[in-house]
């Protein structure tokens, strides 16, 4: 069963959203290589939502990891971060 991550950040400053946003797109495909969908969504100013959904719980959880690197690099940029994670019960594709 698949298994999604959101990530909710909240940066200090609309520029280090930015520059987080920016990270993340050049090495997400790298670090998170297993996903199998990724998705960012600017739900304020400084707040990004970020979903990441994996195939099952041991790429969940082998990505975990790498993202917990990734956030801790980034801390400076960083006013707060929380993230969910569970099983996909359902998708579409059009």
């Amino acid at each position: 069963m698949s298994v999604a991550r959101i990530s909710i950040v909240e940066y200090q400053s609309v520029d280090d959203a930015n520059v987080g946003i920016e990270k993340y797109k050049n090495i997400a495909p790298e670090i998170f290589a297993e996903a199998q969908y990724l998705n960012v969504t600017m739900i304020a100013e400084d707040t990004a939502h970020f979903l990441a959904v994996y195939p099952n719980q041991q790429a969940a959880d082998e990505a975990l990891q790498r993202r917990n690197k990734h956030v801790d690099s980034m801390k400076e940029h960083i006013r707060d971060v929380m993230y969910y994670e569970g099983d996909v019960e359902w998708q579409w594709f059009p």
